[in-house]
């Protein structure tokens, strides 16, 4: 008397492993950063006060350190450098943090607004909501420095991958 084992099921089908849609989710990951800190700069130019004043006087940290993470982090998730062309993908940490710098710069920068004591419009975020409270404007700060310690994260990640795949590298020859 033989005894058959019931077949197993089949093992779902995940699109973790699909090439292609990785590639779509690393390319929906630069969108966003792209089109999120180009709408974030341009809601801060367009209602530019004393707080656009305060920003520029720490540009190197406020300018600088956010143009240098966005381009970082772009190269790996559009498919140039190092890391993509040694991994073949985008690491799942890029996307992330594509996602999180292009909200973190767009709700940063355009919630970021002057104090003033009439009812004038002072960032892009009460132009688009009218009244906008408070509690709002100081959220929208520690958003802006959070993305900010991010952007520096973001270099920090990035160059630790250069080594590793540089080390890789040398291991492989």
């Amino acid at each position: 008397m033989t005894t058959s084992t019931p077949a197993a099921p089949p093992a779902p089908t995940t699109r973790a492993g699909d090439p292609d849609a990785t590639r779509t989710r690393a390319l929906v990951a630069a969108a966003v950063l792209v089109v999120g800190s180009v709408l974030g700069v341009v809601a801060k130019v367009a209602f530019f006060g004393w707080s656009g004043v305060a920003l520029l006087m720490w540009w190197p940290v406020t300018v600088v350190l956010p143009v240098a993470a966005v381009a970082t982090v772009l190269r790996p998730l559009v498919g140039l450098g190092t890391v993509r062309s040694h991994l073949g993908h985008a690491p799942r940490r890029y996307r992330v943090l594509g996602w999180g710098l292009g909200l973190g710069v767009l709700l940063g920068y355009g919630g970021f607004g002057d104090d003033v004591e009439d009812e004038q419009v002072t960032s892009g975020l009460a132009f688009l909501l009218g009244s906008v409270p408070d509690w709002l404007h100081a959220l929208a700060v520690a958003v802006l420095v959070v993305t900010l310690a991010a952007c520096a994260a973001a270099l920090v990640v990035y160059t630790v991958d250069r080594v590793r795949v540089g080390r890789a590298a040398a291991h492989e020859v």
